[in-house]
């Protein structure tokens, strides 16, 4: 997962610097004061040069929020800018930023949990092959030619691995060369248009990471857009900002055609429910919350539900995984040492 949707701050330094603004702006301290406290303490080398920019316009006279979209999309997200625009207008920047600070807090936490739940079995499967790859190149070819010296006919099984193992020790070179050159081309490739469209959909079609996946996009879509209805923005116009912030090229391009819909007054409900991404208890929440008035906190009991969710999910993943790779590598190990001991035992009965 990217670090974040836009901007070239990670999420956890937007936290901190979210967190210590509301703190500033609640010790009725001003925001060009604030700015420049930030600025001395920020290790964010981005963040400290905007942040000197913005004091240098604030000084100039120029508002905290025309100086601060300057740097939208390149140091701050288009969410961030324009909250602290509506904060601004509206007099409560000190709440938005403390908003913002929940926000990103707990999307770092659950892409930190991601990023953790995914590099365990990365981990475990690198390892697993780098066992597999020393038993059939530098092992087998070992056994091959005490098997070949005792002579005797080999079985299918025991041909079989050993051509492999020839195989792989002549070429295991330009494979390792081809799984490279396809990774960095996976890489490339998921930071254009249609490469980010293409792995974003198959987040969500993957039996294993559809559940994990929508259930991050749920939490992420239900805390934004109770932040903008909370904040004072109307229903039409927080969905329209929603379109940049759910984080899925794939679900945002669904999305766009849902919120058209929804400007032609059709319902909320029935246009959430028609992009078939978002669950039926995340439905159920928002015709509640819509029917009864108070949509913003059934939103943000829904991120709550579906982050613990996300959570939830990803450890009965890693509970899984790992079980399943031993089982898989003992069975491996297991082959490739039948392969060795059934023409030793051929021999031996042979002798005997």
């Amino acid at each position: 997962m990217a670090q974040q949707l836009h901007g070239n701050v990670p999420t956890k330094d937007l936290s901190i610097f979210c967190s210590q603004m509301a703190m500033v702006l609640h010790s009725d301290i001003t925001i060009m004061e604030g700015v420049r406290i930030l600025h001395e303490q920020t290790e964010n080398r981005n963040l400290r040069n905007a942040l000197a920019e913005i004091h240098a316009d604030m000084d100039k006279g120029i508002p905290f929020s025309q100086s601060f979209e300057r740097f939208k999309n390149t140091v701050f997200p288009e969410y961030l800018t324009n909250m602290v625009a509506l904060g601004e207008v509206s007099g409560t920047i000190d709440t938005v930023f403390s908003q913002m600070s929940d926000y990103y807090n707990k999307d770092n936490a659950i892409r930190s949990k991601v990023k953790a739940a995914v590099t365990y079995p990365l981990i475990l499967t690198v390892l697993m092959l780098g066992i597999i790859v020393l038993l059939v190149v530098r092992i087998l070819p070992m056994f091959s030619d005490i098997l070949n010296t005792m002579g005797g006919t080999m079985p299918v099984l025991t041909q079989v691995m050993m051509s492999f193992s020839a195989f792989l020790g002549h070429y295991l070179i330009p494979i390792l060369a081809v799984i490279a050159a396809i990774v960095v081309f996976c890489v490339f490739y998921s930071k254009t248009g249609g490469g980010r469209m293409f792995f974003d959909h198959l987040k969500l079609a993957l039996p294993f990471s559809s559940q994990i996946f929508t259930r991050i996009i749920t939490a992420r879509f239900a805390r934004c857009l109770a932040i903008l209805i909370r904040s004072g923005v109307n229903l039409l116009s927080a969905l329209e900002m929603m379109q940049t912030l759910i984080g899925n090229a794939y679900v945002e391009k669904r999305f766009q055609k849902t919120r058209e819909e929804i400007y032609e007054g059709k319902d909320l409900v029935d246009g959430l429910t028609e992009t078939g991404i978002f669950p039926p208890l995340f439905l159920r929440l928002v015709a509640i919350g819509q029917n009864a008035g108070f949509l913003d906190e059934m939103l943000f009991k829904a991120s709550d539900i579906f982050d613990e969710e996300v959570q939830t999910s990803l450890e009965r993943m890693t509970t899984f995984i790992e079980p399943v790779m031993i089982i898989i590598l003992s069975i491996i190990v297991g082959v490739i040492l039948l392969s060795v001991m059934l023409p030793m035992i051929n021999i031996m009965n042979t002798i005997g």
